[in-house]
C-alpha cells in the first residue's frame, strides 16, 4: 500500500526519479527527478490516485483516493506537521525546506499505525541524512510566468561529525490559464495591476548537525521557513505572512542495546497571517483580518529488533499542540475580535505495535495494532466567556480513545507474481476547527451564526485492499481494489442559506488503481498509469448522496527515450468527465481534458545536468480538480475551481558534487 516518490514540480510522471513500486524501470537520483520546486508540488505525477489540489497558484494539499486535509496524517521525519489556518490556506507541506528534502514515502488506506491520524493514508517526508564527505546540491529554474526557483544544499562530514545547510527561494507571477485569463480573475475585487504583481514569495533556511559515536548518532536540526504572500482567488482572503519555525532534536542507535533505538524531540511554530484589503478593494467598514498560531512540541520513541526471521517495532508518541485562532473586523466600532475559533490545546499520546511474520518461503503476514488518548481543552477562558456571555451553551473539551489495527498478506505465487490482501480500520480525531470553528452575522454582531459541533464523534475507515503484482526483466504491473466504509465521517452540511457546518455521516468508497511499466528496449521505455474511485453518502445531505473530493477516471502515458548522456519524453495526460459531484459544498461538474508534455534533458559533464520542458503543449484549458474548502467561515467564497496554467516553457540547471 506504500509508494515513495521524489519530489518534483515539473515531474508529470514516473519518468523522472519516481521511487515507485515499480521494479526493474525505477531511477532514483533525485538529482535527475525533473524541475525541482516547492515541497511535493507534483507528488501526484507518480500515482495516478494522488491529487495535489490548487487553491492558489501552488499545488500544495495532498488527497490520496479523494480523502485529504485531516483525514490524512502529513509527517515530516514522523512528526506531525500542522499549519495554522483553519481554511488550510498553509496546509502541512507548504511548512517545508524542499532542498532537505530525499523522498517522500505515501501510504494508501489506513495502513499505518506508526501516525495517528492516517485514517486514509498520508505522506511521510524525509529529510536528506547527515552528510558523510563533502557534498554541494544546486539547482536554478525559471519557468513561464516570471517563476524562480532556488535551492542550495551543501554539508561536510567524517566518520564523526556532519554539519549541512540548506536554502531555497520560490517566487511566481501570477500564470494565466489555456484561454489566457490570469488567475486573478478568478475574483472580481483585486486590486488593479494586481496581474503584474507576485502570485507568491517563499524562502527558507535550515542547518542540521550531528555527532557519530560507534553505537549512536544524534542530530539537532533548525528550519526556518518564510512565506511573504501568496494570492487565494478563490478564496476571501489572501495570505500576507507566514513565519514557521521548526526545531528538533534526534538519537539513532545503531550496535549492541541501542540498535534499532529512534528518538526525536521537535517542536513546530507556525505564525499565519491573512486579509481581504492588502491586494483587494475592500471597503473600510469591511475590512478583515486573521491571524493564527499553531505549536506543536513533541517526543516519538520508537525500538526495532528481531527474534529470528520475525521482526517488531514498538513505537510511542506524546505531543501538545496550542492553536490561537482570531478574527478582526475594522468596522465603525474600531478593530475588534469576533471570535473564530476557540483557542484549543490538543494533547495526544499513542502507542503502537506492528509485527511482520514469515508463515512460510513464499507467504508473509504484517500486522499492526495502535491505540491514542486524544483529549483537546479550551485553552483560552476569555473566548470561552465570550462566547457563553453570547447565551450559547458551549464545551471546548472532549476525550476520546481511539483505535486502528491491519492484517496484509503478501502471497507470492510464482517468480513473477504475488498477491497482496490487506484488511484495515483506522479512526482519526475531530479537529478543533471541525468542532469549535464559528461564524459572525456580520461585522460587530452577535451571536454566532455558526457555533460548531463539540459532539461530533471521531471518523474512522475500514477497509479492503487487494493487490496484484507482476515483475519481469522487461514489464512491472501493479494494479489494486480497494473498498472502504467510512463511518461517522465528518462532512459540510448547510445550516441556512448563509451558514454551513459539520456533521457526522456514513458513506462508501470503491476504486481501481493501475500501474506499468514496459521496456521496449534498452533506451525506450513506455509508462501507463490509472485511478478510478467512487464515493457515496449513505443519506443525502446538500440534497445529494455523491460524496465530494472524488476525482474522476484519470490516467497518463509516457514514453521515455535515454540515451548515454540525455533523456526526452512525451507525456499525454487525460481526465474523464467530473460530473458525480455535490454541488452542496460547492463542487461544479468539469469536462474531460488532454495535456500533452515535453520533457528533456543533458548531463553537460560530471556533476551538471541541463533540464528544459513544455507543460500543456496545446495549450488546453482545464481544471485538474474540483477543490474543495470545506470553510463554514466563508460559505460564499466565489468559486471552488482554479484551472491549471496555460502553456508553460521551463528551464532549470542542476549541479551536484
Amino acid at each position: 500500500m506504500k509508494r515513495v516518490a521524489s519530489l518534483s514540480i515539473a515531474m508529470a510522471s514516473l519518468l523522472y526519479g519516481a521511487d515507485t513500486t515499480l521494479p526493474g524501470v525505477t531511477i532514483t537520483d533525485r538529482a535527475e527527478s525533473g524541475y525541482s520546486s516547492e515541497a511535493a508540488s507534483d507528488l501526484a505525477a507518480s500515482d495516478a490516485a494522488i491529487d495535489m489540489r490548487r487553491t492558489t497558484g501552488k499545488p500544495q494539499e495532498i488527497t490520496i483516493r479523494g480523502l485529504g486535509r485531516e483525514d490524512l496524517a502529513i509527517t515530516a521525519e514522523g512528526a506531525m506537521t500542522h499549519g495554522a489556518c483553519p481554511g488550510r490556506m498553509d496546509p502541512p507541506l507548504s511548512h517545508l525546506n524542499a532542498a532537505r528534502i530525499d523522498q517522500i514515502e505515501t501510504t494508501k488506506g489506513p495502513y499505518n499505525v506508526r501516525q495517528l491520524g492516517a485514517m486514509g493514508g498520508g505522506a511521510e517526508v524525509k529529510h536528506k541524512p547527515l552528510p558523510d564527505g563533502r557534498t554541494l546540491e544546486a539547482k536554478a529554474g525559471v519557468a513561464s510566468f516570471d517563476r524562480r526557483d532556488l535551492e542550495i544544499y551543501a554539508g561536510e562530514g567524517n566518520e564523526r561529525f556532519g554539519i549541512a545547510a540548506a536554502i531555497t527561494h520560490h517566487e511566481s507571477g501570477v500564470y494565466k490559464d489555456g484561454k489566457g485569463n490570469p488567475l486573478t480573475d478568478a475574483a472580481a475585487n483585486y486590486q488593479s495591476g494586481i496581474t503584474g504583481k507576485k502570485l507568491y514569495e517563499k524562502q527558507a533556511a535550515s542547518i542540521q548537525a550531528g555527532f557519530r559515536a560507534e553505537s549512536f548518532t544524534t542530530t539537532i536540526e533548525l528550519d526556518r521557513i518564510d512565506t511573504d504572500h501568496a494570492l487565494f482567488p478563490t478564496r476571501r482572503m489572501d495570505e500576507t505572512m507566514t513565519e514557521t519555525t521548526q526545531i528538533a532534536a534526534s538519537f539513532e542507535g545503531r550496535e549492541g542495546a541501542l540498535e534499532g533505538l529512534k528518538v526525536r524531540l521537535y517542536q513546530n511554530s507556525v505564525d499565519h497571517v491573512m486579509d481581504n484589503h492588502t491586494f483587494r478593494t475592500t471597503a473600510d467598514n469591511m475590512k478583515t483580518d486573521a491571524k493564527g498560531d499553531s505549536v506543536v512540541s513533541g517526543v516519538l520513541a520508537s525500538k526495532e529488533f528481531s527474534a529470528g526471521d520475525r521482526h517488531f517495532e514498538l513505537g510511542a508518541q506524546m505531543s501538545k499542540r496550542t492553536w490561537d485562532v482570531a478574527r478582526y473586523w475594522n468596522d465603525e466600532r474600531g478593530l475588534r475580535n469576533n471570535g473564530q475559533m476557540i483557542d484549543t490545546e490538543t494533547t495526544i499520546t499513542g502507542l503502537y505495535g506492528v509485527a511482520h511474520l514469515p508463515i512460510k518461503a513464499d507467504c508473509n503476514l504484517e500486522i499492526g495494532v495502535r491505540v491514542d488518548s486524544v483529549k483537546i481543552e479550551d485553552s483560552n477562558a476569555n473566548t470561552t466567556n465570550m462566547i457563553e456571555g453570547a447565551g450559547l451553551d458551549y464545551s471546548a473539551s472532549s476525550n476520546d480513545t481511539l483505535f486502528g489495527a491491519y492484517l496484509k498478506r503478501t502471497q507470492k505465487l510464482s517468480d513473477e507474481w504475488r498477491f497482496i490482501a490487506a484488511l484495515g480500520t483506522a479512526q482519526r480525531a475531530v479537529a478543533p476547527d471541525e468542532a469549535y470553528i464559528q461564524q459572525a452575522n456580520g461585522p460587530g454582531t452577535m451571536p454566532m451564526g455558526t457555533q460548531g459541533n463539540p459532539d461530533l464523534n471521531s471518523p474512522r475507515n475500514s477497509q479492503l485492499d487487494l493487490s496484484l503484482e507482476h515483475k519481469s526483466a522487461d514489464l512491472s504491473l501493479s494494479s489494486t481494489l480497494f473498498y472502504a466504509q467510512l463511518d461517522e465521517y465528518v462532512y459540510e452540511v448547510g445550516v441556512d442559506a448563509n451558514n454551513k457546518t459539520y456533521t457526522n455521516i456514513d458513506a462508501t468508497m470503491m476504486g481501481l488503481d493501475l500501474q506499468a511499466a514496459y521496456r521496449l528496449d534498452e533506451a525506450i521505455t513506455l509508462k501507463m498509469m490509472a485511478a478510478w474511485q467512487q464515493g457515496r453518502k449513505k443519506s443525502s445531505e446538500n440534497g445529494s448522496r455523491n460524496l465530494a473530493g472524488m476525482p474522476p477516471l484519470r490516467g497518463g502515458l509516457h514514453a521515455l527515450y535515454q540515451a548515454d548522456r540525455w533523456k526526452a519524453s512525451l507525456e499525454l495526460d487525460a481526465s474523464a468527465k467530473q460530473s458525480d459531484v455535490d454541488t452542496g459544498v460547492g463542487e461544479t461538474k468539469l469536462d474531460s481534458w488532454q495535456s500533452v508534455s515535453l520533457r528533456g534533458e543533458f548531463r553537460i559533464a560530471k556533476g551538471w545536468l541541463l533540464q528544459a520542458g513544455i507543460e500543456n503543449l496545446t495549450d488546453e484549458h482545464y481544471a485538474l480538480y474540483n477543490a474543495y474548502s470545506p470553510d463554514p467561515v466563508n460559505p460564499s467564497d466565489p468559486g471552488s475551481v482554479l484551472a491549471e496554467p496555460g502553456r508553460t516553457l521551463y528551464a532549470a540547471l542542476h549541479y551536484r558534487y
